[in-house]
Order: structure tokens, then C-alpha cells, then sequence
């Protein structure tokens, strides 16, 4: 009974990780997709990298 009780303390900490996990992964994204525009990239090639290379947080919560 104390486990479950101190999960549900714990829970909103934990929340609270994922979703900053969450906001650096989507800031990160932003951030490259910008950069590869800035770099004469097309929209369609940075969008694709993008994609590619950023980690994707709901894959690695499974």
C-alpha cells in the first residue's frame, strides 16, 4: 500500500519530465529544420532529415 502511495507522489515529478522531454525534442526539431533552411536546403529535403534524425519520444517510451 505505501509502493502504490508513493507512486502516485511521484507521479506528477515524472510527468513533469516527460514533458520536458517532450518540449527539448520539439525545440530541437525547429532549430535543425531552421538551420537546414538557412543553409539553402529545399523544404522537402529538411523536412525528410528532419524526420530522419530526430528522436522520436513516443518510439522509445514503448
Amino acid at each position: 500500500m505505501i509502493s502504490f502511495l508513493k507512486f502516485f507522489f511521484r507521479l506528477p515529478y515524472l510527468l513533469f519530465k516527460l514533458a520536458g522531454l517532450i518540449r527539448i525534442t520539439s525545440r530541437a526539431k525547429a532549430l535543425f529544420r531552421k538551420t537546414l533552411l538557412e543553409e539553402g536546403l529545399p523544404r522537402e529535403v529538411a523536412d525528410e532529415l528532419v524526420e530522419e534524425f530526430a528522436p522520436n519520444i513516443v518510439r522509445m517510451l514503448r
